[in-house]
């Protein structure tokens, strides 16, 4: 375990484990290596990459982490960019697959720890047919996670949805709630229970993210806040596993070849002891 000035990593085999300050303790985000070969076509196949995985919060007792909770705050889902691409089963990139690496490189500096990342798009159900570039930038700090996305297209693709931004932070571990309550624009939301029914609960009344939105709860102490700088429309999903955040920045439309898409996102997480 390195220190640095407000945060600590560890170097691993296969992920960089990042322990950034969050109010009473410290979130320990974990940048994994994921490998699944192309074996034929199907889902969740053919990736190469470093992605965001589970997210866990920590406190620090005798120059030592020790786990707050047993169990992930952030799911194994997808953060970064997840793509639909018409008359294709799935989403593409990230979690999904479809996604090869190209290069990456990496710099742990005294007030903040860098990872970049060039990746190329797959066409789904196929093993090399590229279709975009993915280039993403993280910056974590003791202010949270800044993660900065370009997306270059090298074929035209009609696209149904894409979200640039995501957080799958969790509702609940068991009858235990982790997260009950969304507050955007000086509005609470209750997000206590799957199949819930808010104005921001569905992809077509979400809006415009336009100011940040945070994520909390009441029992476990646990508050995530995210912003972005890009044009979106965006909701909290409801389904069991979690109170998913997805930020959209397109939708039902053409790309072009050399169409760019960017993206800005800033994420902080705290927690309050109970």
């Amino acid at each position: 375990m390195i220190r640095k000035n407000g945060y600590f990593y560890e170097q691993k085999e296969d992920r960089f484990e990042i322990y950034l300050p969050a109010g009473d303790g410290y979130m320990k985000f974990n940048l994994l290596h994921i490998v699944k070969p192309y074996v034929d076509g199907g889902l969740y196949q053919n990736a190469n990459l470093w992605r965001l995985y589970q997210l866990y919060l920590f406190e620090r007792k005798d120059d030592d982490f020790k786990p707050v909770y047993d169990f992930p705050i952030v799911n194994i889902g997808e953060w970064e960019w997840a793509v639909k691409i018409k008359d294709t089963p799935d989403f593409h990139g990230g979690f999904h697959g479809y996604e090869g690496l190209v290069d990456t490189s990496f710099s742990a500096e005294e007030d903040f720890f860098l990872f970049e990342q060039n990746s190329k798009i797959y066409l789904q159900g196929t093993e090399n047919e590229e279709i975009a570039h993915h280039y993403k930038k993280y910056i974590f700090s003791k202010d949270g996670l800044t993660l900065s996305q370009r997306v270059v297209w090298t074929k035209a693709m009609p696209i149904e949805r894409s979200f640039m931004t995501m957080l799958p932070i969790r509702r609940k571990e068991g009858d235990f709630s982790i997260t009950d309550t969304a507050i955007y624009k000086g509005k609470s939301y209750d997000i206590s229970e799957a199949e819930h029914s808010t104005p921001i609960s569905f992809f077509e009344t979400g809006g415009k993210l336009d100011d940040e939105i945070t994520i909390l709860g009441s029992s476990s102490g646990v508050s995530a806040t995210v912003s972005v700088d890009f044009d979106n429309t965006f909701f909290v999903a409801n389904p069991n596993r979690y109170n998913k955040l997805y930020v959209c920045n397109a939708k039902n439309t053409y790309t072009k070849v050399g169409e760019e898409w960017k993206s800005k996102t800033t994420y902080s997480f705290s927690f309050k002891k109970p």
